[in-house]
């Protein structure tokens, strides 16, 4: 699939005010932890979105089968979180942000969870925006690559709830629903934030136009 990102004028301010509401995208981080890094990958246009991955199911991956960010583990050949970031998003999707995509940005990491329990492990989320078309090539790591258009987020309009039955238990997750995609968890905690930094911006600019 060919995805591209044409950016008007207006999403030029738009970029601007997001860019200086993120941390620097070199900001340093405490090589003493172990830390990730995940790829929020935008679309700027007539209906701007952001790119989504279904992790493939492979044994011994805490979050088989889920809706992620494309992103994994540091690694010691990488020059930084920001590296870590294009590594992965080039190895599981296939897109390499270091040519087509240009970097806004880095959200507060995240102290990674499973099944309720902390993680020793902080990610650290990188806003990118594409700038020119490429193809999506999957790597080993995901099933399916996907697009989730960012005003009914910002609406509200696809909230939705993940259920899961532990033991005798009952429990209940907010989430977002698109098509047969569920994202929920971390990611929908890492999503939620970008928002938070959206959304003081005002409307998108094409809803203005």
């Amino acid at each position: 699939m060919q995805v591209s990102s044409p950016q008007p004028p207006l999403w030029s301010a738009w970029q601007a005010g997001l860019a200086k509401r993120l941390r620097d995208p070199l900001t340093p981080h405490n090589p003493s932890d172990r830390h990730a890094a995940v790829s929020i990958v935008l679309q700027l246009g007539p209906e701007p979105d952001v790119l989504f991955m279904v992790r493939a199911q492979r044994e011994g991956d805490r979050w088989s089968g889920q809706v992620a960010f494309p992103g994994g583990h540091h690694e010691p050949s990488d020059t930084s979180l920001l590296d870590t970031a294009r590594r992965e998003t080039l190895e599981e999707v296939g897109l390499d942000l270091v040519h087509v995509a240009h970097p806004l940005g880095q959200l507060a990491p995240v102290q990674a969870r499973s099944h309720g329990q902390r993680l020793s492990l902080w990610v650290t989320p990188f806003v990118f925006v594409q700038h020119t078309p490429a193809e999506w090539n999957l790597g080993p790591e995901a099933a399916h690559a996907f697009r989730i258009p960012l005003a009914p987020l910002l609406e509200g309009l696809l909230a939705a709830e993940k259920t899961l039955k532990v033991e005798s238990l009952t429990k209940r997750y907010p989430a977002w629903r698109f098509q047969d995609h569920l994202v929920w968890g971390m990611t929908y905690h890492i999503l939620g934030a970008f928002m938070d930094e959206v959304r003081p911006l005002g409307p998108l600019p094409e809803s203005l136009a």
